[in-house]
């Protein structure tokens, strides 16, 4: 004969709740705003950036060379006569201008 087994409610809605609370953290754990892949995606962001620093810092640093040998105590006669060159159109009248076409 069948044997009729007693099943136990309350210690089977126990163990579900708690099954779907671990479920929930795992969850949330890995894809919430502050899991795993979000912290890979700011890590990856966090690599970007800095890169991006280091390349704005030596473009800076070289901006203010520039302007540090156009300072009136160490100016560079040779940059000055550059800069005049490619932005204002300045020649000498013994020099010959070729202007090369696009």
């Amino acid at each position: 004969m069948a044997q009729i087994t007693k099943i136990n409610y309350r210690a089977l809605s126990v163990n579900t709740v708690l099954f779907l609370m671990t479920f929930y953290f795992i969850f949330h754990a890995f894809s919430g705003d502050r899991g795993v892949f979000a912290y890979m995606k700011l890590s990856a962001k966090l690599k970007e950036q800095t890169l991006t620093l280091t390349e704005l810092t030596s473009q800076r640093y070289a901006l203010q060379r520039k302007v540090d040998l156009l300072h009136p105590k160490n100016l560079d006669l040779d940059l000055l006569d550059e800069i005049a060159r490619r932005d204002l159109g300045l020649i000498s009248q013994t020099e010959k201008v070729m202007y090369l076409g696009e």
